[in-house]
């Protein structure tokens, strides 16, 4: 089974998804996002970094999706969208977020990213809307995953923010170069009991 599989069956867990700026996480998440409405959980998606639109198919078929689109600019609507203004907004952001972890069913949440919600508000409110959020999912039994550019920040700050999550999961750019099945990118989790804490290709 693949790690985003695995990680779509988990519950009562927040992981913090690290890695370089572009090796991948977004479509990482994409991923366990898509395996997990395909089981039947409600899930959520959060998206600071682009519009709504740009969501998978997969994601943006499913009735079981739920988009709070926050980037800057506009995108067309993708099922059912809340769209407020800015990443800044946290309190926006933070309403249609408990209207669906209220009702949810298992649900799995998707914060896309963190590093663009810091670009746009303080540490201070942003780490009081990841508390809020996390300590809910985890009450809720769901699967919280958050995204985080390395390099991006200083080490102070991450430091900060990563005591709110019950793990990491991160993804680097494989050494070699990838031959046919074989994923460019490889995955670390840590922190979770059903995996080794060893990086393995993305799709093992």
């Amino acid at each position: 089974m693949s790690t985003s599989a695995t990680l779509a069956a988990t519950s009562g867990e927040n992981l913090l998804v690290t890695g370089d700026p572009m090796v991948g996480k977004r479509s990482f998440v994409f991923d366990v996002a898509a395996d997990a409405v395909s089981n039947g959980r409600d899930v959520l998606v959060v998206t600071a970094a682009v519009g709504a639109d740009r969501l998978p198919a997969a994601l943006r078929e499913s009735r079981n999706l739920t988009v709070v689109d926050c980037s800057p600019g506009s995108s067309e609507a993708v099922g059912s969208v809340t769209t407020v203004s800015t990443p800044g907004d946290l309190t926006g952001v933070s309403m249609p977020v408990s209207r669906f972890l209220s009702s949810a069913n298992s649900p799995v949440v998707l914060v896309d990213s963190i590093s663009t919600l810091l670009l746009y508000a303080e540490e201070a409110p942003v780490f009081r809307f990841l508390s809020v959020l996390t300590a809910h999912v985890r009450r809720s039994g769901g699967l919280g995953l958050y995204t985080l550019d390395e390099g991006c920040h200083t080490e102070q700050t991450f430091r900060t923010f990563v005591q709110l999550f019950d793990g990491e999961v991160g993804l680097r750019a494989a050494d070699a170069t990838p031959s046919a099945g074989v994923s460019p990118t490889e995955v670390r989790v840590r922190g979770l009991d059903a995996f080794d804490g060893e990086w393995r290709p993305e799709s093992e």
